[in-house]
């Protein structure tokens, strides 16, 4: 991933899915998190919850980005 293409979705919602590979167990755990894209470097990418959670870019499925709401969702209350 490139550092501009990361750097126009800083403070946005995003749900990550990613794997961990446990030592002890031959099959890999998924995991999703869902935080605001708070930082990232060459490593890997913070995400910001109820405390920062840092996930490694080697571990990293799928990024999921969710759409701010349009000026009408934050009137009305839609989603």
């Amino acid at each position: 991933m490139t550092s501009e293409l990361l750097e126009e979705y800083l403070d946005h919602v995003v749900i990550v899915h990613y794997q961990l590979a446990n030592t002890s167990n031959t099959l890999p755990a998924h995991h999703t998190e869902e935080g605001l894209l708070y930082d990232f470097d060459s490593a890997g990418i913070l995400l910001c919850q109820k405390n920062l959670c840092y996930i490694p870019f080697h571990s990293i499925q799928k990024i999921e980005i969710k759409a701010r709401p349009t000026l009408w969702q934050r009137l009305t209350g839609v989603s």
